[in-house]
């Protein structure tokens, strides 16, 4: 496994669909923890509606697309801030 991770970057550049794969993989293994589990039950609930509403497929389908959205806009723009943060800390001489 080490060597796989120390030739990671190799790997990548030979075979680009390699990353999205490998993005992909972090992402379920990142939602499927006990905090995004939690959250299942809260989002099909919400997407679903009531029963009284009669939501239909499409109210749903937006919904779910309203959400998937906003969690890509937040996981880019957190991830921007990190790289920018992360970039401005690697600037900092070494005499901190």
């Amino acid at each position: 496994m080490s060597t796989f991770l120390r030739n990671a970057s190799q790997y990548i550049r030979s075979t680009p669909w390699l990353a999205l794969v490998a993005v992909f993989v972090g992402g379920a293994q990142t939602a499927s923890n006990r905090c995004g589990l939690a959250m299942i039950p809260l989002m099909m609930s919400f997407v679903a509606g009531r029963k009284e509403e009669h939501p239909g497929p499409s109210r749903a389908l937006g919904f779910s697309m309203g959400f998937v959205a906003g969690l890509a806009l937040m996981f880019t723009g957190v991830g921007g801030l990190t790289a920018n943060s992360g970039r401005v800390h690697g600037d900092i001489p070494g005499i901190w």
